[in-house]
């Protein structure tokens, strides 16, 4: 399950990868939640790591994650990203962080993926990592760490909107834009069209490509319905679930 922002009201219960959650907290300003298990320590996580994967097919989901899993190895040793959970032959010699440094795993990950293109190329293509490198592995750190896994797609896997495809950078502004209107006045098409431009150029930089103001309009009703009554029962909700128990 992959919830929306009117799902994470304070108490509200989730349904993530087939375990149960409570939201605890949910700032919407800065996208930050936190939930809680049934038993466990708490998972202190954003917005954006919950909702982006649902923008793949089911198919481009499982490849996004063998690329994390490369990119796991690339990082600790291991392909699940986590060392205490490392398989039995886990970390391989040319991945092991106590004898080798992270330029040798990103060389070592790029020779590997090189071979794999040339002895299995159509694998390698079915899997998308035919053209897989040391640089493509770097990017890919990097877009991970801005977009969470969503981030290692590529844009051509991302579902098209109105046959166009929505950039990570755009669907993180579109989400964030969305969270912030949620406790403000009700803003028309244009003001939500300047906060996105704005979020954009503020957080990626003035090169990142946005939409046009029909492509965000149309995008936006369909991810987020129109924004008359729904949204201010949404917004009055937040509110209620932010106001003290009457006699304090």
């Amino acid at each position: 399950m992959a919830p929306g922002s009117g799902d994470l009201a304070p108490g509200n219960e989730l349904i993530i990868d087939g375990a149960e959650w409570m939201v605890e907290t949910f700032e919407p300003q800065v996208g930050k939640v936190v939930l809680v298990p049934a038993d466990g320590p708490s998972w202190h996580t954003s917005v954006r790591e919950l909702m982006p994967m649902t923008d793949l097919t089911p198919q481009k989901q499982r490849l996004t994650l063998l690329r994390l899993a490369h990119l796991n190895e690339v990082e600790t040793g291991s392909l699940s990203g986590d060392p205490l959970l490392a398989g039995p032959a886990e970390p391989r010699p040319q991945y092991d962080p106590d004898t080798t440094t992270l330029t040798q795993h990103r060389q070592a990950k790029a020779e590997e993926l090189r071979l794999t293109a040339v002895e299995n190329p159509d694998q390698a293509a079915a899997l998308g990592l035919q053209r897989a490198g040391y640089r493509t592995l770097i990017r890919w750190d990097m877009n991970r760490r801005r977009f969470g896994p969503v981030g290692l797609a590529d844009d051509r896997w991302l579902r098209e909107a109105t046959g166009h495809r929505i950039s990570p950078a755009v669907r993180d502004a579109l989400f964030a834009v969305r969270a912030k209107t949620l406790h403000r006045s009700k803003l028309s098409a244009k003001d939500r069209d300047r906060l996105i431009h704005q979020y954009v150029r503020a957080t990626f930089g003035p090169d990142e490509s946005v939409p046009s103001y029909t492509m965000l309009r149309t995008v936006w009703k369909e991810w987020f319905g129109s924004s008359g009554a729904r949204q201010r029962y949404l917004r009055s909700a937040a509110r209620a679930q932010e106001a003290p128990p009457a006699g304090r």
